[in-house]
């Protein structure tokens, strides 16, 4: 079976232009909100980062947001980029 451009998020495996479009649609909807789109927003809308968790993160209970976030450091780096 070939995985190549299949990612694992929440739980449940989306290939990689599922993931742009997830991507593209929270900035549009923030910058049409908001004026702007901030990264951790995106992660919550995308289903990345639990809004529990970043809000621990904010509050300095939990020292780096990377650990919070349900997916690893390669797909992060997919995201942001």
């Amino acid at each position: 079976m070939n995985t190549a451009g299949v990612f694992t998020l929440g739980g449940g495996k989306v290939k990689e232009s599922e993931l742009i479009e997830k991507v593209h649609s929270a900035v549009y909807h923030q910058c049409r909100y908001r004026g702007y789109a901030a990264p951790v927003d995106v992660l919550v809308d995308i289903g990345v980062l639990p809004r529990q968790k970043y809000e621990d993160w904010r509050f300095g209970k939990v020292q780096y947001l990377e650990v919070v976030c349900t997916c690893n450091l390669k797909k992060l780096s997919f995201i942001m980029k």
